[in-house]
């Protein structure tokens, strides 16, 4: 007999998950990591700031790296742009 296809609910909670929750709790934790070693600290606001600014773009690295479909979203618009410039 064929495959059946997965109820809605059982779809949704995988995309859930792997699309929203890793990237999520990747963010959290480095966020964490960072307001840990941040607080507290007599740094000037500007360092904090330009702190901050590196953590997401750690964050957001971290959760490309994690990604395969949106890695090669991001290749594959990467090289049409280099296409067509």
């Amino acid at each position: 007999m064929g495959d059946a296809p997965l109820p809605p609910c059982r779809i949704g909670g995988k995309w859930l998950f792997q699309d929203v929750g890793i990237p999520l709790g990747v963010s959290l934790l480095v966020e964490l990591v960072g307001v840990y070693v941040i607080h507290g600290a007599g740094y000037p606001a500007h360092i904090k700031l330009a702190y901050g600014v590196v953590l997401a773009l750690v964050a957001f690295l971290l959760t490309l790296a994690g990604s395969p479909q949106l890695r090669m979203a991001v290749w594959n618009y990467l090289g049409s742009e280099r296409k067509t410039s």
